[in-house]
């Protein structure tokens, strides 16, 4: 079993016509961590997540946060425990812009791409605690990589950390997200430098009205057959050719 998750006696209680049936039973549930990260000796932040890929966590977290631009920007990270220093010779300070990608996918795919990251959402199928993030590759839709972590900040981290530590050029990628898309999210992506961000489950108001400052495809509610796409739509391959003659 998975040091991420792990076994405890519950009381299952269902009501069967009109009563109250009570039995024992073993339950799996997920394990956390709390890290906490300094930067230069200055507290970063706290962050629960899941025990795994937390070198992944750190530079997606970093990136995400404008404080690296890239890998070299680390010059040490330091683990104590949960507690982690890391040493950043030049803090970035580059401001976040539009972002100017001009990639064009299909909407079909992007719906079989989301089939199977359902699939893949092998520790929230036992748990029902767990977020997933994935990349996929801008042209074929291809996986480049898929993570689950409690935290759907803490998963979009490390996809995008593993990314930064692989030399994978983040402008030609597509993140999926199992959570809801709040502003915070889009303030990574664009971070990031993420062209199109897909969730099955919906943004805030927020998030779109920066997606749209920043120029990022946001779609939500992608479900078997549908979805919605609440900004910059104009990189959907099957939009383009229907709206933009």
């Amino acid at each position: 079993m998975s040091k991420r998750i792990a076994e405890k006696k519950a009381l299952k209680v269902e009501m069967i016509d009109g009563k109250l049936l009570l039995k024992h039973a073993t339950e799996i549930l997920a394990k956390e961590i709390r890290v906490k990260i300094y930067v230069n000796n200055k507290v970063h932040g706290i962050y629960t997540i899941s025990d795994n890929m937390i070198n992944e966590f750190i530079y997606g977290n970093l990136l995400t946060s404008n404080i690296i631009s890239s890998p070299e920007d680390v010059k040490d990270i330091k683990k104590f425990n949960h507690k982690i220093y890391v040493t950043v010779e030049n803090k970035c300070t580059k401001s976040i812009v539009k972002c100017s990608s001009m990639l064009n996918i299909s909407g079909v795919k992007l719906l079989g791409a989301m089939r199977k990251f359902n699939e893949k959402a092998l520790e929230f199928k036992v748990t029902g605690a767990f977020h997933s993030a994935a990349l996929l590759d801008g042209n074929m839709l291809d996986f480049i990589v898929h993570i689950e972590d409690l935290s759907r900040y803490g998963a979009i981290d490390k996809v995008i950390g593993w990314a930064l530590l692989n030399n994978i050029k983040l402008c030609r990628t597509i993140l999926l997200t199992s959570g809801r898309v709040f502003k915070e999210t889009i303030a990574k992506v664009a971070a990031a430098d993420i062209p199109v961000i897909v969730s099955k489950a919906a943004p805030t108001y927020d998030a779109v009205c920066l997606a749209e400052e920043k120029k990022i495809t946001l779609i939500g509610f992608m479900r078997k057959h549908r979805f919605n796409v609440y900004a910059c739509p104009y990189r959907i391959l099957e939009y383009s050719k229907t709206w933009c003659k």
